[in-house]
């Protein structure tokens, strides 16, 4: 007995983390000083999205100032690896994805902590920004089978993202495959997005480079990601294979071939699918930080300058008639939100060349700060027109396109400078939405 007791270490805060799992965030919190809660979070394979996402949500709603977010893995039990073995999950040796050769993954070790915050707080502290997270959704499947994905639950966790969001799914330049590495969930998972988005992406996953982290592995991802998204380039999917891959008959998912680098003032934006055993779907939307949010200097009224020209110039009033031939003077209303909708001055545009002059002028403002067109959201049928970030930046450049060209022979008597410095700010709300908070 003697022996058996020397054998065993003594009981104390060092050789309990293997019994308690909360200890290694407590010792996290104890070495650093941190004062909030400090908890650690199971979902299997979807531990640290789900850790990430609560991150995002407390400091969204200003419970927290920083969090320290991810994930660890190691495989410290063989009975483990056995029963990963025993249900087919384990590949007998490379891990291929997407790919007739697919028969699971090889287990990898490791780590990814994110210090996430705000942008105010990134600002207040001087700290390097790799990116921002923009959504994130989790669902569970139940009571569908927990070992297995199920496409609807996928579908609407997608779907869901973009609709609470409200950046198009067409804005997608790259999505981090959850990539299951088996034909079964990997033929689930090319169906859902097949479901979900109608465009070329890019697409790719860590697993064949680094091994599957896990609980872990979302964080790894995310630390891929926004790499990737710092330093304006997409990677290559070294794991394509054009004789073996099932990607080849594909519209939608473009493995990229060779290094993709990000065009002068075109953001990328990415997404990740994530699924964890016990039946939980995630996907996480992620972007490059809006254009001027990188540049220190003052810049909004030097490029409107630049891009609007020649300052309105306002001459005599203008008048309309009455069916007995008796002038009355005309009004125009320059509405706020609400007036939007689908193909909104879409034949104005077409038919005006002075309203398309003074569009087309706003447009390469808006591409410039914000990444994608206002005026394909505006001329097409996508609800995204319906985000206030657009919305209200669709309805100042129809209100500034009408202005003007009213102005050419239109005097207005009455302005609401209410409603029109409303709109104006609202305009720089939309176009610098993570600025207005260190104003």
């Amino acid at each position: 007995m003697e022996f058996i007791r020397n054998a065993i270490p003594e009981n104390n805060e060092d050789t309990t983390p293997g019994l308690l799992s909360n200890i290694i965030s407590g010792r996290i919190t104890n070495y650093f000083g941190l004062n909030g809660a400090n908890y650690v979070i199971d979902a299997s394979c979807a531990s640290s999205s789900i850790a990430m996402r609560n991150a995002a949500r407390n400091l969204k709603h200003k419970d927290l100032d920083f969090v320290l977010a991810g994930g660890v893995d190691c495989n410290l039990y063989p009975a483990v690896l056995m029963a990963f073995k025993r249900i087919g999950l384990l590949s007998e040796g490379d891990c291929n994805f997407y790919d007739s050769r697919a028969d699971g993954y090889v287990m990898g070790e490791g780590a990814a902590i994110h210090v996430m915050t705000t942008y105010k707080k990134a600002c207040e502290y001087h700290m390097e920004i790799l990116g921002e997270i923009n959504e994130s959704s989790v669902r569970s499947s139940v009571p569908d089978h927990l070992l297995a994905p199920s496409e609807a639950t996928f579908v609407s966790t997608i779907n869901e993202t973009y609709y609470k969001s409200g950046i198009r799914k067409h804005d997608i330049n790259h999505l981090d495959l959850f990539a299951f590495s088996n034909i079964f969930g990997d033929m689930v998972e090319k169906q859902v997005i097949e479901n979900c988005f109608d465009h070329e992406m890019h697409c790719e996953n860590i697993k064949p480079q680094f091994g599957y982290f896990k609980a872990a592995n979302p964080a790894v991802a995310m630390a891929k990601l926004m790499l990737m998204n710092q330093k304006g380039k997409i990677l290559p999917d070294f794991n394509y294979s054009p004789e073996h891959s099932i990607l080849n008959d594909s519209k939608i998912l473009k493995p990229a071939r060779q290094m993709i680098v990000r065009t002068k003032g075109q953001p990328f934006r990415f997404a990740a699918n994530v699924n964890g055993i016990g039946g939980n779907h995630c996907h996480m939307i992620m972007s490059t930080l809006p254009a001027v949010l990188k540049r220190e200097e003052e810049v909004v009224q030097v490029e409107f300058k630049a891009a609007a020209g020649d300052d309105i110039v306002l001459i005599d009033h203008a008048y309309s008639a009455d069916n007995r031939g008796k002038k009355l003077r005309m009004v125009a209303l320059l509405s706020g939100q609400g007036a939007q909708r689908s193909r909104m001055m879409k034949e104005l545009f077409e038919k005006d060349a002075h309203i398309r002059k003074i569009m087309e002028k706003g447009e390469r403002i808006f591409v410039e700060q914000r990444g994608y067109s206002l005026l394909e959201l505006m001329f097409g049928s996508d609800n995204a027109i319906n985000s206030t970030q657009n919305t209200q930046s669709a309805v100042f450049l129809s209100s500034a396109a009408v202005y003007s060209r009213l102005s050419k022979g239109f005097r207005p008597i009455i302005l609401s400078v209410t409603v029109w410095v409303n709109t104006l700010l609202f305009f720089a709300a939309a176009c610098f939405p993570l600025m207005m908070p260190c104003v």
